[in-house]
């Protein structure tokens, strides 16, 4: 998806063979570029990725590099009991 105001705010989604999301990105990696280390903070409204089990239960939800700073590089990992 395209913002035709702010290219920052594109967005990219991408999904695995099951249809569950693998990632969501933004700017000019939602349009296929890279973002130096030096301009991630203003350059990534935000980056995600996600990984599930056997089970299709979320495994992991990974928060990347983004310009809001309370939600930098954070890595939730779920456990699932059974």
């Amino acid at each position: 998806m395209q913002d035709l105001l702010d290219a920052r705010f594109d967005r990219l989604q991408t999904y695995d063979h099951l249809g569950r999301i693998k990632e969501a990105k933004t700017g000019l990696e939602a349009r296929g570029g890279t973002v130096p280390a030096s301009e991630r903070g203003t350059q990534l409204p935000y980056r995600q990725s996600y990984e599930f089990n056997a089970f299709n239960n979320l495994k992991q939800r990974n928060n990347g590099e983004n310009k809001f700073k309370m939600f930098k590089n954070i890595t939730r990992t779920f456990e699932h009991k059974i």
